[in-house]
């Protein structure tokens, strides 16, 4: 797979997501006064993990690397993760539900 259709922008969208992580597992350089703001900080990143999902997936088949059977079985598959994704902060650990 190769992809290419966006100039491989998408990546940008997994390292925000990938950033805000690390901000959030970074206690030491980023302290939140309201707790809301760590909240709304995992709802950004599982945000920019559909994104990323949509984006990647619709990237592949503007390319010709999928056809519509393939886009559509693997965007819900990726589509579902993304919605399941947790993250435990304490160990810096990803999983999926």
């Amino acid at each position: 797979m190769s992809g290419g259709f966006y100039e491989y922008q998408q990546g940008a969208i997994n390292r925000i997501a990938e950033a805000i992580e690390a901000a959030i597992n970074n206690k030491d350089s980023y302290i939140f006064d309201d707790p809301r703001t760590e909240t709304e900080l995992k709802k950004a990143v599982v945000g920019l993990r559909i994104a990323y999902a949509y984006a990647q997936n619709v990237d592949l088949l503007l390319s010709g690397d999928f056809n519509e059977q393939t886009f559509h079985r693997r965007l819900k598959k990726e589509l579902t993760a993304a919605r399941t994704y947790k993250h435990d902060y304490s160990t810096g650990r990803r999983e999926h539900s």
